[in-house]
């Protein structure tokens, strides 16, 4: 089982809504850099909550010159655990603003 981090937990409500996102998109959504998201992809992955799959094309020429994306989506297990994602996120934003407001 993968620790229900803040960070973790941010990637899986970014990605509750069943569809299919890549590394970049994710990165913009979280504004998580490459160095927090795709360790948190990776543990995710192994642990059998998210999918993944390889851009199928034939050439880079195909795609403008890129690299094929990756593409990850929640399995069945990983929407499962969006509801303790939100209340991970929700229980660190009323901590922080107790923190911030002196109370």
């Amino acid at each position: 089982m993968v620790k229900m981090t803040v960070a973790v937990a941010a990637v899986l409500m970014v990605m509750r809504d069943g569809n299919e996102h890549y590394g970049q998109a994710l990165i913009r959504a979280t504004g998580f850099d490459g160095g927090t998201l795709y360790p948190i992809l990776a543990r995710l992955r192994v642990a059998g909550l998210l999918e993944s799959r390889q851009e199928e094309v034939a050439s880079r020429q195909e795609i403008g010159g890129r690299r094929p994306r990756r593409y990850f989506k929640l399995t069945a297990a990983g929407a499962e655990l969006v509801p303790q994602a939100f209340a991970k996120l929700r229980s660190s934003a009323v901590a922080t603003s107790r923190v911030l407001s002196g109370s």
